[in-house]
Parts: structure tokens; C-alpha cells; sequence
């Protein structure tokens, strides 16, 4: 995977992309001030003074994880909190 932070001097962009060079993901954020990796995690900061910490094996996971599964999940989930409300 590779992880690039811009900014085009109105908005920031964070994208991660793979092997080949295809984007995974994308992301708005603000400007990108700095950024830092370690074999397992990588991190950004933001000119918001926002930060974000990737690890690698739930990022790898939750990529591939199965849409069905994904889609199961929030239905669930959405089931739950409506009967919350009742």
C-alpha cells in the first residue's frame, strides 16, 4: 500500500493506494501537515490539529471485507437502535 497526503492550497486529500498503483480510497481532510509510519501503523496530522492512526491489519480486513457482510452489519445495527426508539 502506499499513503500520500496533498493539499492544493484550499483543500487536503489523503489517498491510499495499492501495489499497481489503483487507488483503494480517498479522502477530503484538511491540510496535511505531517505524516509517519512504523512496519504496522501510519499516522497523519492535520492543519485542524485532527489525527489519524491506521493499522495495518484492520485496514487490510476492512477492506476486504465482504460487502454482503458489511451491508448484514448496519442493517443490524439499524434494527437495534429502532427498537430503541419504540
Amino acid at each position: 500500500m502506499h499513503w500520500c497526503g496533498r493539499w492544493d492550497s484550499s483543500s487536503g486529500e489523503v489517498e491510499v493506494r495499492d501495489s499497481q498503483g489503483e487507488l483503494v480510497v480517498a479522502a477530503k481532510t484538511t491540510r496535511p501537515r505531517v505524516s509517519d509510519y512504523s512496519e504496522n501503523r501510519i499516522g497523519f496530522g492535520f492543519e485542524d490539529g485532527q489525527i489519524l492512526v491506521w493499522e495495518k491489519g484492520l485496514f487490510s480486513r476492512r477492506i476486504n471485507q465482504e460487502k454482503g457482510e458489511e451491508n448484514s452489519r448496519k442493517s443490524a445495527l439499524a434494527a437495534k437502535l429502532r427498537s430503541l426508539r419504540n
